[in-house]
């Protein structure tokens, strides 16, 4: 079974240089954003399922953990999240009323137009091109993968799945997909569409994500897992939540979690915050989430580097 369908039947000038720009750079986004609605990079974003009192809403964190809300007035079930390299959030919008679902552009100021619709959507990606990428069920078991460009036209890119739920890019562009029970296993397309077994044996997977060393972490929602894979497959646990729904990487290496612990209690959900070592912690609670994102830090131009470098070294000179 994947994630959604799971869900929807759930009761509720060196590198020390570039370093510091780094830093300034996400400092001056944050001043720029604090009064917002605007989307940070330094921001975790989170969707929400609707409830008695409220709409579907993507909610934003910031990296203290401090809460707002970015979208809001979406459908009974907010689906999985995906940036483009621009800082557009696109949203997956199920609706209890239809089997076609729409993904949605959010613009950083919160302006939303509908990009593209089809039946059984799962998880989106995005591939170095620009190109999204989307895992879709044939709401009888199977599915495939549809590969949309940036004007919203789509062709099919592989077909035959099985319970297709998730979907992450590793740095070389070969495309992952998470497959719910009963395939329980994750599959690596390379960028032809060749198909491979990369893992197996899993229990109803859900969201994957690559660290910046490549390798493979996957919620692991039946079992409770967060699952570690290296570039070669070794698997580890990496860490435990009742029921992991999703992860994601900041641009520090910290692994967010979204667990929405069987939903038998209306915000009774958590977002734990995994240090590289593995250390939890509780990043955020009294929440339902259930697809969680995190918008790519952009890499500086060289240009832009020593200024913002310069602007730095200079900012620490007058502190002290």
């Amino acid at each position: 079974m994947n994630a959604t369908s799971k869900l929807l039947n759930q009761p509720h000038a060196t590198l020390k240089c570039a370093s510091l720009a780094s830093r300034v750079a996400l400092a001056a986004l944050a001043l720029l954003t604090s009064n917002r609605a605007l989307a940070s990079p330094a921001d975790l974003f989170v969707s929400q399922p609707s409830d008695a009192a409220n709409d579907g809403s993507i909610i934003a964190f910031s990296s203290l953990g401090q809460r707002s809300t970015f979208a809001s007035g979406l459908s009974s079930f907010v689906g999985d999240l995906a940036f483009d390299s621009t800082a557009n959030l696109f949203e997956v919008d199920h609706t209890s009323t239809s089997i076609t679902d729409t993904i949605y552009k959010i613009g950083p100021s919160g302006a939303r137009s509908a990009f593209a619709s089809a039946t059984y959507l799962e998880g989106i990606a995005f591939n170095k091109a620009g190109d999204l990428f989307a895992a879709k069920s044939d709401g009888n078991g199977g599915g495939s993968i549809i590969w949309f460009a940036p004007d919203g036209s789509s062709t099919t890119f592989v077909t035959g799945l099985t319970s297709p739920a998730e979907l992450a890019f590793d740095a070389s562009g070969n495309l992952f997909l998470s497959e719910g029970s009963p395939a329980n296993q994750v599959l690596k397309f390379a960028a032809d569409g060749t198909q491979s077994i990369f893992a197996s044996g899993l229990f109803d997977p859900t969201g994957i994500a690559f660290d910046q060393g490549g390798n493979l972490f996957v919620a692991d929602q039946s079992s409770g897992k967060v699952l570690r894979f290296t570039t070669t497959g070794t698997q580890s646990t990496f860490g435990t939540a009742v029921q992991p729904i999703d992860v994601a990487f900041d641009a520090a290496g910290n692994l967010f979690v979204s667990d929405y612990n069987n939903g038998l209690v209306q915000n009774g959900g958590f977002i734990y915050k995994f240090a590289p070592d593995g250390t939890r912690t509780t990043f955020a609670s009294g929440i339902d989430p259930t697809f969680i994102a995190y918008q790519a830090v952009p890499e500086p131009s060289s240009g832009a580097l020593v200024a913002l470098c310069l602007f730095g070294l200079t900012t620490v000179r007058r502190r002290f």
